[in-house]
C-alpha cells in the first residue's frame, strides 16, 4: 500500500475516563475485512469467519469489497457475524468523511447514537481516518476528540505515516507529536513497509520504530504488516512476513494488522496482488504463514507482550541492511553478548514478578546454523526457552535451557536460527 488506506485495531478495551483507555489483549487484525455475502447468506459468511477466525484474527477493521455497503446496513450485519465468532469490529459509516465540510456533529451524534443503541458486544469503536496528511491534523483531532467525548467508552480510531513521507526526522517527530500529545489518542498505529520492490530494507524503518515507540509513552503502538503487491511492493515472502511482524514486537508493539487480508477486487484498480484470502475467497499460500505467526503471537508473545514493561530493544551492530542505528540502540556486553551483528533484541521484564524476558529476532534472510550469547549475571537455573513458531504442539510452558556458567556470565546458545524467526526466554 502507498499512502492510501491502512488498517486499525483494537481488541478487548475499557475506559476509566475519557481520557484513558486499556488494551489488554494483543491485537491481531486485518484490513479489508472477511467478505459479507450479497444475499445475506448466514452458512457462506461463516465460512468466511471461520476462516479468520482460525487465522486467530480478533479484529476487523470495517472496510468491506466484495459487499459494497459501508452503512448501518453493512456494519450491523458484520457485527453481528463478529459476535457470533468473538472478534471485535471497529466500525466505519459512509458518512464518516471526517476532512469534508459537510461532516457535522448531527451526524456525528447520528452514527455514535445507532451503534451504541445495538448494545454488541463485538463494537470496539470508530475507524475516523488513515494516513492523515498534515494539512488535515487539526480536523482529524477535532472529529476525534469529539466522538471521544461522546462516546469514551469505546475507541477513535486514525493511524498515521511513516517517516519515509516526510522531508525530514525533525518535520516526521513535529507530525506525530500532535496526535502522541492529544488526550483523545489512545493508540498510535502507522504503516511503514520495509522492503522495496529489490527485497532491500528502507533506511528509515527502525528509527521509525524507534520514534513511535518513545513517543507512545504509556498509550499502545500498533503496526502494520503488508500481505500483497502493490504498484510499490513486490509480494512478500515468508522471511519478510516474519521480519514485519516480529521486528515491531520488539519494540513493544501491541497490535498487528495485515494490509489486507481480503484482496481488493480488480474494480477499484489498485492494482493489488493477491492477499491472504484471493479474490475468490480461498486462503492463498501466505495464509499457512500468517496462521502461524498468528499462533505464536497469540499464545507465546502476546500474552508476555501484554504483561511485561519494555526495558530496551537493542541491535548488534550500527550498521543494518541500509540503516545506521543510533549508538544508544546498541547491544553492551554489560547485559548480553551475542556473536551474530544480524539479531534484533527487545528486552521486558514482567509487571508482577522479578521474571525478565529477552525476545531476539533474526533480521537476516538465511538461516543461522549457530547463534552463541552471554548473559551478564547467573541464570543458569532461571533461564528458559519458550517453544519456537514450527514447534507449537501441545504445552506452550517454558522449558529450563542448557547453559554454562563462566566469569559470571551465563552462556547459551541458539541452533538453525531462522530467516525473520522471533524467540522468546525469559530468566
Amino acid at each position: 500500500m502507498k499512502y492510501a488506506f491502512l488498517i486499525i485495531g483494537v481488541i478487548i478495551f475499557r475506559f476509566t475516563s475519557f481520557s484513558q483507555w486499556k488494551q489488554n489483549e494483543f491485537v491481531i487484525g486485518t484490513f479489508a475485512d472477511p467478505r459479507m455475502s450479497y444475499d445475506n447468506n448466514n452458512i457462506t459468511d461463516s465460512l468466511s469467519f471461520t476462516k479468520a477466525k482460525n487465522a486467530y484474527i480478533n479484529l476487523l477493521t470495517g472496510p468491506q469489497y466484495y459487499w459494497e455497503t459501508r452503512d448501518f446496513r453493512g456494519m450491523d450485519r458484520t457485527l453481528k457475524m463478529a459476535e457470533k465468532f468473538d472478534m471485535k469490529l471497529l466500525v466505519i459509516d459512509s458518512r464518516m468523511r471526517i476532512i469534508d465540510s459537510s461532516f457535522n456533529e448531527d451526524t456525528a451524534m447520528k452514527i455514535i447514537s445507532h451503534f451504541k443503541s445495538l448494545n454488541s458486544k463485538a463494537f470496539a469503536g470508530y475507524y475516523i481516518f488513515g494516513e492523515a496528511l498534515e494539512k488535515y491534523t487539526s480536523q482529524i483531532i477535532r472529529w476525534t476528540d469529539f466522538f471521544k467525548k461522546s462516546d469514551p467508552d469505546h475507541i477513535v480510531y486514525n493511524y498515521l505515516r511513516p517517516r519515509i513521507a516526510f522531508k525530514s526526522d525533525g518535520d516526521y517527530e513535529h507530525y506525530v507529536d500532535i496526535f502522541a500529545s492529544n488526550k483523545s489518542t489512545d493508540v498510535l498505529a502507522y504503516d511503514d513497509y520495509p522492503f522495496s520492490k529489490n527485497g532491500s530494507i528502507h533506511n528509515s524503518y527502525f528509527y521509525n520504530l524507534d520514534v513511535i515507540s518513545k513517543k507512545a509513552g504509556s498509550k499502545p503502538f500498533w503496526f502494520y504488516v503488508l500481505a500483497n503487491s502493490t504498484p510499490y511492493y513486490s509480494d512478500p515472502t515468508e522471511y519478510q512476513l516474519d521480519f514485519s511482524a516480529f521486528c515491531p514486537i520488539a519494540y513493544g508493539a501491541k497490535g498487528i494488522i495485515y494490509f489486507t487480508y481480503e484482496t481488493i477486487p480488480d474494480k477499484y484498480n489498485l492494482k493489488y496482488g493477491d492477499a491472504i484470502i484471493d479474490k475468490n475467497g480461498n486462503p492463498t499460500k501466505k495464509y499457512a504463514v500468517v496462521k502461524k505467526i498468528n499462533q505464536y503471537i497469540s499464545q507465546i508473545v502476546g500474552p508476555v507482550i501484554m504483561n511485561s514493561t519494555r526495558t530496551g530493544t537493542f541491535h548488534n551492530s550500527t550498521k543494518s541492511e541500509n540503516e545506521t542505528i543510533n549508538a544508544s540502540s546498541i547491544l553492551t556486553a554489560n547485559f548480553l553478548t551475542i556473536d551474530n551483528p544480524d539479531i534484533l533484541v527487545g528486552a521486558f521484564k514482567s509487571k508482577t514478578s522479578p521474571t525478565r524476558y529477552l525476545l531476539l529476532v533474526s533480521k537476516k534472510n538465511d538461516t543461522l546454523p549457530v547463534v552463541n550469547m552471554s548473559l551478564k549475571g547467573n541464570f543458569t537455573q532461571s533461564l528458559k526457552l519458550y517453544p519456537r513458531m514450527n514447534e507449537l504442539k501441545g504445552s506452550i510452558d517454558p522449558k529450563s535451557v542448557q547453559a554454562k556458567l563462566s566469569s559470571g556470565r551465563t552462556s547459551f546458545t541458539i541452533n538453525n536460527f531462522l530467516p525473520g524467526e522471533a524467540i522468546l526466554f525469559s530468566y
